[in-house]
C-alpha cells in the first residue's frame, strides 16, 4: 500500500496539488487528467524526484522522506520520452540501473 498524508505541492507559493489522506491499495492504476493537472508532478513526488510537503509511506513503514534510500530502491519512475546519455550502450544503462537499485546480476 502507498499512503499519502498531508501531501501538498506548491510552485511559487501557489498550491497545485493537495491531498489530505489517500491510500493506494496494491494494484494497477490509471492516472488520467488534462495537461497541466498534476499527473506528472504527483508521479514524480511518489518516486521521490520532486520535493513536496507532507509524507508518502510505502508498505506501512517506508517513508520517502525518512527512509529515502530504502524507499527509492522499491519505487521506480520512467519518463514517457527519456533522454539517455548517448555515450552509454543499452547494456551499460541496464547495468547502471541494476547497480543503483541493488538488483540481481542477471
Amino acid at each position: 500500500m502507498l499512503q499519502l498524508t498531508n501531501f501538498s505541492k506548491t510552485y511559487q507559493g501557489r498550491a497545485v496539488l493537495r491531498v489530505e489522506s489517500f491510500a493506494f491499495a496494491p494494484g494497477t492504476y490509471w492516472v488520467q487528467g488534462a495537461n497541466g493537472s498534476g499527473k506528472s508532478t504527483l508521479l514524480k513526488a511518489i518516486a521521490g524526484i520532486t520535493p513536496f510537503a507532507g509524507d508518502i509511506v510505502l508498505a506501512g513503514h517506508l517513508s520517502v522522506k525518512k527512509q529515502a534510500v530504502a524507499y527509492r530502491r522499491l519505487v521506480n519512475f520512467a519518463e514517457a520520452e527519456p533522454l539517455f546519455p548517448a555515450f552509454l550502450t543499452g547494456r551499460e544503462l541496464i547495468h547502471l540501473f541494476r547497480t543503483a537499485k541493488n538488483g540481481p546480476p542477471h
